[in-house]
């Protein structure tokens, strides 16, 4: 029955896909006489790469994985049965050692993963360690933990593998720790390593990953399942399994559609406009910016990862404030952004106040994508602080007064009227603060979250002066970073704050957002001595290409074949 449902569906989301592609490959610079290339195809990776690669938050994110194991660390052992050794598991690529430029400088050729590239990849890469790993596992060794290693990498490229992990200070000490493919590089399970490490008498305190099947057996044929599974499983992210996000490949692109993989460019293509259909990605009036935001957009709207990631952070939001109780604090507040923290993205303006322009496709899952969904996980955790005694603030960079359009609409309204369609706490006037509010004529517009932050804190806002216990938010600048001097715009700074996320601070993943893109584009074009404002749509995407890391080992021989 299962196939049966799967063939249907795939037929439903091809049909679907058909049609989108007619309307929309204008947007994705493919004509439609032609077929979507592999050279077009890797060109919808550019601003996922970016993010993974340049954003500030991405290195947060990683910081606050950490900063939450360590953290939960002792009560893991204590838990642990007797008589049995304690260790970790963790994959290597892109939760260890960076691995995006493997896949990144496939922009601008029309080659694809393969075999002999990935060897070639794993044997001559040269990369570096993510933010906090290293040190991370070296407390664990510290502490008696034994860290095996598992991954999908073949089992040929296994001295490579244990001296790169050797090189940047990883504690392996020998290679019985790297569990890889079979000796003929058949794919074998992760949980059937894992279960292989329980045998020789482990007990797995924690599991670390970039992917779901890094943690447990997650179904890997469609991404509603993949979905569902992480529902099922929530309360395991955060607190024995840690995810980190990867925006730019994974089993969750494979899971759009039955042999997605195996399938030509032009399928893959049309399987990915297919995912987004009822989000507003349509209404990008930028071709090659809609072109170069697709992977990062069908990320963010359809895979489970960012699903588990969401219900990550607001496990470790609940795992805070059960720790002290609410009356310790003076009027203890929350301090939630709300575009991308408690409702859902887009890069386009926001629907509040009319049904969305086109109906979406019938289905099942027709009222899912729908924009503003709350983000996973939200709701759920601000009603539990609410009944715990924790007041609710709710910021935002959207306009009071009238929409993006400049149709009269009540915004500060609709956008309470949301808020309470999703049974958030405290979805009043008071509580909900938009752009321009207690900001003074002397402050430059749009208005910076500091301002609204102090208002609530020295008691401007609802004359109670109040204890920020938790900031929640999608970009740096949603935290109190500037009132420490550090640009929220800069990695340093989140290099700087790195014990704050996952205790102070709850980061949420969103490569969508636009303002990391101002931000890192505008200070591209400045040291070019020109506005990003002023370039042209054509100029703005080459200077995106641009900040794309290549691997200049790519071409067997040196020699570029395209």
């Amino acid at each position: 029955m299962l196939t049966i449902w799967l063939n249907a569906r795939h037929n439903t989301r091809t049909a679907t896909a058909l049609l989108l592609y007619a309307v929309l490959s204008c947007l994705c610079g493919s004509a439609q006489s032609s077929e979507y290339s592999q050279k077009n195809l890797n060109e919808e990776i550019v601003i996922a790469g970016n993010w993974q690669q340049h954003a500030p938050e991405y290195d947060a994110l990683l910081y606050q994985v950490f900063n939450i194991a360590r953290q939960n660390l002792p009560a893991a052992i204590q838990k642990a049965p007797e008589g049995k050794k304690l260790a970790v598991v963790t994959d290597i690529d892109d939760t260890l050692i960076d691995g995006t430029a493997y896949f990144t400088s496939l922009q601008g050729t029309d080659q694809s993963r393969s075999t002999e590239r990935s060897i070639r990849w794993w044997n001559t890469q040269t990369t570096h360690a993510l933010p906090g790993a290293v040190s991370f596992f070296n407390d664990l060794y510290k502490q008696g933990i034994e860290v095996f290693y598992i991954s999908g990498r073949f089992n040929e490229v296994k001295d490579a593998t244990f001296n790169k992990l050797k090189e940047f200070g990883f504690p392996v000490f020998d290679k019985d720790h790297i569990l890889l493919q079979g000796t003929t590089n058949t794919t074998l399970s992760k949980e059937g390593k894992r279960q292989f490490i329980r045998d020789k008498g482990y007990h797995i305190l924690m599991a670390f990953g970039d992917q779901l099947s890094d943690l447990g057996e997650a179904p890997d044929n469609d991404y509603r399942l993949r979905r569902q599974w992480v529902i099922d499983n929530k309360a395991h992210f955060g607190n024995d399994w840690y995810l980190f996000p990867n925006t730019v490949y994974g089993a969750w692109e494979d899971s759009l559609a039955p042999g997605y993989s195996k399938t030509t460019p032009q399928k893959k293509h049309d399987y990915r406009l297919s995912a987004l259909r009822d989000t507003r990605f349509n209404t990008i009036a930028d071709k090659d910016f809609a072109q170069q935001l697709t992977l990062a957009t069908v990320w963010t709207h359809t895979s489970a990862d960012f699903t588990a990631l969401c219900y990550q952070a607001y496990n470790r939001a609940e795992q805070l404030i059960n720790k002290i109780p609410a009356n310790r604090y003076n009027n203890p507040v929350i301090i939630a952004d709300i575009e991308g923290t408690v409702l859902d993205f887009s890069t386009t303006p926001a629907n509040l106040t009319d049904t969305p322009d086109q109906t979406p496709a019938p289905s099942e899952l027709q009222t899912e994508y729908q924009y503003s969904r709350p983000i996973p996980g939200a709701a759920e955790f601000l009603n539990s602080a609410s009944q715990k005694g924790y007041e609710i603030f709710y910021v935002s960079s959207r306009l009071p007064a009238k929409t993006p359009d400049n149709k009269d609409a009540d915004i500060e309204n609709a956008t309470i009227k949301k808020l309470s369609d999703f049974h958030f706490p405290y979805a009043d006037q008071q509580h909900v603060l938009l752009q321009e509010e207690y900001c003074s004529a002397r402050h430059k517009q749009p208005c910076s979250n500091e301002v609204k932050r102090a208002a609530i804190q020295n008691g401007r806002v609802d004359t109670k002066k109040h204890d920020v216990v938790l900031m929640i938010g999608d970009l740096l600048s949603d935290f109190s970073l500037a009132e420490q001097q550090l640009d929220p715009r800069l990695k340093a700074s989140a290099a700087s704050a790195a014990s704050q996320f996952g205790n102070d601070y709850i980061l949420l993943p969103n490569p969508l957002n636009t303002a990391w893109m101002w931000q890192l584009y505008s200070r591209e074009a400045e040291k070019q001595n020109k506005e990003f404002s002023r370039m042209s749509r054509e100029e703005q995407a080459e200077l995106r290409r641009s900040l794309i890391q290549d691997w200049p080992e790519k071409w067997p021989n040196g020699n570029n074949v395209n």
